[in-house]
Order: structure tokens, then sequence, then C-alpha cells
């Protein structure tokens, strides 16, 4: 289908064209039959304004995957040491005793995991030029001359930038003339540090006549939730974000989100980033409404906002059974939230490594049940 979507007519005469040229590669979690992280590289002769070029594009979150929303995108009450990370390593990385030091340079253990099993999966025999990781994939290639973008959207919005900035430190990408990211919608990968060393690592040459036209930022619409996580200030915005009274569900989620964070001992902190005015779609008076606004403005909101979406190729039947499978997923999953926060709210407890434990605990059944 992939191979389909970069043929259609339709869609050569709106991004050039493109071919597979490694993976694609799905990571899933032990025992699950759910896509956890995916992974594949496309390559063009001629891309407007760049000339050739590699594109590295990683998989926003699965929304019927518990790990993917517990395992990385909601881990970030412990955390990895940037300058001691090893992606390559066969081993997971290890988690930072806390209190964690202010002047380090620290990522969230969800990020970290996802950069680590990104980095560790091998092209399959089936796919585009197999049994290789991509790093062996794009240093084979030599001194290309090309320029190589990594990309992706929600959950890949901060691993994008992770993994980019560790190739790039680590010399793994030096065949190519130019290094681009290009994240959308991703939350805080790590802290001042980390924000510090991607700026100093992948400087953004500026922006160009559309406001989405920028390298090396996370582009974000101003009315989605996700890049609002994890400065705390930002989370709290989320609250009343679309002009609504408050909500009690989602002060609960948002009072949930601040202790985790908190857990951590590290203060998060926004890579470099470009927002983009969101529009709003009514002023929501229940959790319903609230979060049925929060999916379209983390979704397809950024098909107004970035470029011009194109059609991907796929099976009706399989679309239509995706989407409803998605649906009762992201329902179970915020049911199961919201009853979990009030758990954790009638339990009293004040100590945010204590909640945070609870929340864990809790999330190891959910994982059970869906």
């Amino acid at each position: 289908m992939l191979i389909d979507t970069f043929s259609l007519s339709s869609n050569q005469k709106v991004i050039g064209d493109w071919q597979l040229v490694w993976g694609p590669q799905v990571w899933q979690a032990p025992d699950s039959v759910l896509s956890g992280n995916v992974m594949y590289v496309a390559h063009t002769a001629a891309m407007p304004g760049v000339g050739e070029a590699y594109v590295v594009a990683l998989s926003a979150t699965n929304p019927r995957s518990l790990y993917d929303w517990f395992g990385e995108d909601f881990d970030v009450a412990s955390s990895v040491d940037f300058a001691s990370f090893d992606p390559l390593a066969s081993s997971a990385p290890a988690a930072l005793k806390k209190p964690v030091d202010p002047q380090g340079v620290t990522i969230s253990m969800g990020t970290a995991t996802g950069v680590w099993h990104l980095l560790n999966t091998v092209s399959p025999q089936t796919a585009l030029a197999p049994n290789t990781t991509l790093v062996e994939f794009l240093q084979a290639l030599g001194n290309t001359g090309a320029t190589v973008i990594f990309t992706g959207h929600s959950l890949a919005g901060a691993l994008s930038p992770t993994l980019t900035t560790w190739l790039k430190t680590h010399g793994k990408l030096d065949g190519f003339d130019q290094v681009y990211c290009y994240p959308t919608a991703g939350a805080t990968p790590g802290n001042a540090g980390f924000a510090a060393l991607f700026a100093a690592t992948l400087p953004s040459p500026g922006v160009g006549e559309k406001p989405y036209q920028i390298w090396n930022a996370d582009l974000w619409n101003t009315l989605d939730c996700v890049p609002h996580a994890w400065e705390i200030p930002m989370l709290n915005q989320i609250r009343t974000l679309y002009g609504n009274a408050k909500i009690g569900e989602i002060d609960l989620l948002v009072d949930l989100a601040i202790l985790n964070t908190k857990a951590s001992t590290v203060s998060y902190c926004q890579i470099d980033n470009q927002s983009l005015t969101g529009t709003s779609t009514g002023i929501p008076t229940d959790i319903g409404q609230f979060l049925e606004q929060m999916k379209s403005q983390h979704t397809t909101a950024y098909d107004s906002l970035i470029a011009e979406p194109i059609k991907p190729v796929t099976g009706k039947q399989q679309c239509q059974q995706a989407d409803a499978i998605e649906q009762q997923a992201r329902d179970a999953l915020i049911d199961r939230l919201v009853t979990h926060a009030r758990q954790i709210e009638a339990s009293d407890v004040q100590d945010a490594e204590t909640t945070v434990a609870v929340l864990e605990s809790m999330a190891n059944t959910l994982f059970k049940r869906l």
C-alpha cells in the first residue's frame, strides 16, 4: 500500500516521484499483535529546494496500542542520560537515579525506549534493503551528497528529533550533505540541556514563505494538547484550551500528567518549535466534546496547517474496520484513564512518586485487557 501511495499519479503531482528504499519495518511489544513503532526510508532524485533526498519516516502513536500510550508517550516519570545513551546497544536504556542533575542532558525514558527500538530493528527479508538496520543502510550509501530528512508526527514528533540528534552527534550521518528534521505535533522529549543540544546540532535555517516551511523545529497546532506536554505551565493550559469552563475529568487527567512529570525530577523544556495557529471547532461543555476536539486538533487539523495532504492508498474495508477499532480503543482508553485518575484522587495520595507507581500498576492491568 505504501508503494501504491507513492505511485498514485495524483500524489506524484503534489510530492513528486518517490521510491521506497528501506523497510518498512514494524516493532511490536512482546506478546502483542499491534504495531508499536514503524519506520521506512523513501528516496527522490529531485526534491524541490533540496535536490536528492532520503526521508526517514517514523510512525505516530498507534491509538490501539496501550504500549505506545504508556510505554513511550506517557513514560516521562523516569529519564535517561543522553550523554551516555546508546540506542545501538542490545540492552534497554537505563534510568537515571533521582533527583536528576538539572545541568545534565536528559531525555524521557519513553523517548529513549522508542529510539532504541527503532535503531535496533532490522529491515525484514521481504522488505527493501533486507537484513539491515537503519544505520547500516544509511552508512552504506557512502558520501552521497544527498540530504537526509527525519520526520514523524505525534509520538514520532518526539522520537524523530531525538533520533536525529543522536545520529548526527555520533557521526552516523557524515555521508550526507545536509541533515534536517521535520517533526510535527511532538511532545517534549527532554530537558533544557537536550533542547540546547538539539538547537546546536540542528540549527534552523529560518522560516520560508509559509510558516510550516521550516526545518529543525517542532511544528505544532496551538490547539493541540499533545505538544503542551511536558512543560508544567503548558500542561495547565490544557484545562481550558478550547475556551471552555473547567471540566472535572479533564482536570483530573491534567493533574495526573503533572504528577507524572514532577515524579521525574526533570524540568522538561520544548525544543525549537514553530507554532501554527489553530481554529477552534466549538467550546466543549463535557469530556466527550473536549476529547472529540482534542482528537481532531491533533490529527486532521494539520491537513490545513501544513502543506497539501496526499491520499493514502488503502483498502476501503480495511480502513472502515481500522477506524471502528481505533475509535473503540480510544474510547476504552479514555474511560479507563478517567476511572483510574478518580481512583488516585480518592486514594488521597500526596506523594508524586507513589502516585505514579499506582498509575503504572493500573496500566499493567490495562495492558492485559485491551
